[in-house]
């Protein structure tokens, strides 16, 4: 979320275990148990799966799932400190709802780089800053409060930590450092596909080109071995920067497809909402044309929405939050896009903290599930904003009461809108290990 987007009763879970059962055939039995070890009520069940994901999460890295598939596929794996917390007596169902959404294998399709650098990593580009310029004499000591740890934390702190983090990648290799570090982070998140997007920028200590070739080398540095995780790279066209800036990001780009770079897949228009994104359509026209895929971020703010009817009508690969479609669009581009299927990238926490939406309740998140329009969970700024894509998916399964199943779904959903082929080897390999998490979990549900 650009910062010109923001604006200036408990429940019990389980059955009694000693009450008794109730009477009915074997396939209805068997229905009700997978029906209630999805439901957001069930507890004993969960627990079960969990347990038994655990025997997945921990196979070891040269493990395939299934030893006859020739597609590449590579483990999940998850922090051994959760599954050792979860087996504990005493855990809350809150806790064991994270642990599900931990333990989920999936998808982030909308993530910008600088945003997503956590606050330790902040203090690794500090060190490295300080290296390459002995001159530099560190953070100031109101930076250094503002990247005091916080239980929450407002828009404008967030919005003053931005400054910080451009300060600190502006050369090569602090962004190739800053892009390993945010790629493990999502792989100890349980994230196995990440789409990164970033605007390539030109310093007094490097070009754009270095830019970018630091961003594909902190994601081989991130993914070389067996790794459970696939990264790839939108390169951001920020509409506050000009067609000149604008042009000279396609030009680049065109340079990496005709090298065979696989890792960047397309290109993301973002940056200042109030700034009309209709003067780069016959750029993106020409990244169509080039085979890879579009993102737009759009209607962010509710009374700039005049770029809108054009920018859809351009029919994007995916839209990012979209905030307002809905509410102030017309209801020709409300059926345009439901018609069409467009994906929109929905940040809840993101939106939350920029007053787009009051509540994680009030996101328009549940106006296109009711749709029936695909919806993909995503953070935005993980790690300037402390939510990650586990903790996004925990708030949506609260916030609309999503059932096991409907978080496993939300991942699918996810998966197909990546900018990947379906019949793709990755893709694949990565549908295989949604499906295999999901049969596993019900096999276990039967069992229990």
């Amino acid at each position: 979320m650009h910062p010109k987007a923001a604006k200036s009763g408990n429940r019990r879970f389980g059955r009694n275990r000693f009450a008794p059962k109730p009477t009915s055939s074997k396939r209805d039995c068997s229905a009700n148990r997978v029906k209630t070890f999805f439901s957001t009520s069930s507890c004993l069940h969960r627990s079960i799966c969990i347990l038994h994901c655990a025997k997945i999460c921990f196979l070891p890295l040269h493990y395939r799932f299934d030893q006859s598939s020739t597609s590449q596929t590579v483990p999940f794996v998850i922090e051994e400190s959760l599954i050792g917390k979860y087996i504990m007596r005493g855990l809350n169902e809150v806790q064991k709802l994270k642990a599900f959404c931990k333990s989920l294998p999936k998808v982030e399709l909308h993530a910008h780089l600088n945003g997503s650098i956590s606050f330790d990593t902040i203090q690794e580009l500090v060190t490295l800053k300080r290296e390459i310029f002995p001159e530099f004499e560190g953070l100031s000591d109101v930076e250094k409060t503002l990247l005091q740890p916080k239980d929450v934390l407002t828009m404008d702190e967030v919005f003053k930590l931005f400054p910080i983090v451009h300060s600190l990648t502006l050369h090569k290799e602090a962004i190739e450092l800053a892009t390993t570090r945010v790629i493990e982070e999502f792989a100890a998140d349980g994230v196995m596909y990440l789409e990164l997007r970033t605007t390539p920028k030109a310093t007094a200590h490097m070009t754009k080109m270095d830019c970018i070739q630091a961003i594909t080398s902190g994601i081989k540095n991130a993914t070389t071995g067996p790794r459970a995780i696939v990264v790839k790279v939108l390169l951001s066209i920020d509409r506050s920067r000009g067609l000149k800036d604008a042009q000279d990001t396609v030009e680049l780009l065109k340079q990496f497809v005709q090298k065979g770079e696989s890792l960047i897949i397309g290109v993301d228009l973002s940056g200042n909402p109030k700034v009309d994104g209709r003067q780069y359509l016959p750029l993106l026209t020409t990244v169509r044309e080039m085979g890879l895929k579009i993102t737009l971020h759009l209607a962010e703010l509710s009374n700039y929405i005049e770029e809108l009817d054009a920018l859809i009508a351009f029919k994007p690969d995916r839209i990012g939050h979209g905030t307002f479609i809905h509410s102030h669009g017309n209801a020709s581009t409300v059926q345009f896009v439901s018609k069409h299927k467009i994906p929109l990238e929905i940040c809840l926490t993101s939106n939350e903290l920029c007053g787009t939406t009051k509540t994680v309740a009030d996101s328009h998140f549940k106006i296109w599930k009711k749709l029936a329009n695909p919806v993909c969970i995503s953070t935005d700024d993980k790690g300037l904003m402390g939510s990650d894509l586990s903790n996004e998916y925990f708030r949506a399964a609260q916030a609309f009461d999503l059932s096991r199943l409907d978080l496993i779904d939300c991942a699918k959903t996810s998966l197909k809108a990546a900018s990947l082929q379906h019949d793709d080897s990755t893709f694949i390999s990565l549908k295989e290990r949604l499906d295999f998490f999901e049969k596993e979990c019900i096999s276990i549900a039967l069992k229990s």
